[in-house]
Parts: structure tokens; C-alpha cells; sequence
């Protein structure tokens, strides 16, 4: 387990399979974007998912979210991840848990 802070860095380093089309300037600025528009409980979300080894999906929409994307991560069991106040969806033999 490591013990990092959510940087800008780390959001590049987390996006950069998902957009990987995107040349080195872009990837940095998407990654400015996604860091710059996260609340405090999301950054925390996202750093307790760093320190647990999970990928982070920073594109996930949830129910009634209406298109809003927020940090995600996927798991086995819905009890695998705990985090107060975090919204769980049920994918059939895996679970989203995310942070709206």
C-alpha cells in the first residue's frame, strides 16, 4: 500500500490508459481539468483508493447524476470499499463504488 496524496500527477497517471490518444500537453491539461474540479471528499475517495492499490475512473456517471462524471472504482464486493458517503451500483458480478 502506498501512502500518496492525490496530485495532479497521480490524476495524469491514473487517465493516461484511458486517454491515450491524447499527446503529452493534452494529457496534462485533461488530467488539470479532472484534479482542479474535485471536491474534498472526492480527493479523499480517490486518495483511499491510491492507498488500497484500486484504479480510479475519474468518467463514471451515476444514477441520477444526469451526465455529472465523478472518481469511481470498481471491486468484488460492495463491502470491500468502504467510504462514507460514497454511492454503490451493482454490475452484476463486480460493483461501482463512487464518489458524487
Amino acid at each position: 500500500m502506498t501512502n500518496r496524496k492525490l496530485t495532479k500527477a497521480v490524476v495524469q497517471d491514473q487517465i493516461a490508459e484511458q486517454y491515450d490518444h491524447l499527446h503529452a500537453a493534452a494529457l496534462e491539461a485533461k488530467a488539470q481539468e479532472i484534479f482542479s474540479s474535485l471536491r474534498p471528499n472526492q480527493i479523499r475517495f480517490c486518495e483511499k483508493a491510491i492507498r488500497e492499490g484500486y484504479a480510479i475512473d475519474f468518467s463514471y456517471s451515476g444514477r441520477c447524476m444526469f451526465g455529472s462524471r465523478c472518481p469511481s472504482i470498481v471491486c468484488d464486493s460492495a463491502a470491500e470499499f468502504g467510504f462514507k458517503g460514497a454511492s454503490i451500483d451493482n454490475m452484476g458480478l463486480q460493483y461501482v463504488i463512487y464518489m458524487p
